[in-house]
């Protein structure tokens, strides 16, 4: 059985069977279905560059929604699985406090509903400016872009990379 060295993250294998091995969830199920959400995403909720050439309120509003959807489904999921079902308790929190209401501080006297405004208005106002601002250079050539459907030689080699740097940690010793 490995051990992750916590000082310098770097995965250590057993040297009796030098197998590596990531850390329990780290690529299955979620950072893979955060990946597959990510391609779908790309190949089927993005505008063509074709369309991003210009600037134009019809395909930055479509970011923004796609944008405010994925928010809403990842972070929606999340604080249903941490907050209202409890699903990890206090176990890996920083405190051991719940989310606040009737608290004057917050802009609605509610924590999670100041969370959601912020996060729709600000948070995704800002990451669709900075999409729309890099698909734009995209499509105008100002910076470079790959499309992976060209050089899918090299996209089979994405899954393998977290596996990767934990096998050439691998030492015997």
């Amino acid at each position: 059985m490995g051990v992750l060295n916590s000082y310098d993250l770097t995965y250590i294998c057993d040297s009796a069977t030098l197998s590596p091995q990531a850390p329990e969830g780290f690529f299955w199920p979620y950072n893979l279905l955060y990946a597959l959400l990510a391609v779908v995403s790309w190949l089927y909720f993005t505008p063509s560059l074709a369309r991003t050439a210009r600037f134009e309120v019809g395909w930055i509003a479509e970011i923004s929604l796609r944008n405010a959807a994925l928010l809403t489904l990842i972070s929606g999921g999340l604080h249903l699985r941490l907050y209202i079902t409890r699903g990890q308790g206090t176990k890996f929190k920083y405190s051991n406090k719940w989310l606040a209401r009737h608290d004057s501080r917050f802009l609605f006297g509610n924590q999670v509903w100041d969370n959601i405004f912020w996060n729709l208005t600000s948070g995704c106002l800002i990451w669709t400016g900075y999409e729309a601002v890099t698909l734009w250079l995209f499509a105008n050539g100002k910076i470079p872009y790959v499309d992976w459907r060209r050089v899918s030689c090299c996209t089979g080699s994405f899954p393998r990379i977290p596996f990767t740097q934990y096998s050439t940690s691998c030492t015997q010793g």
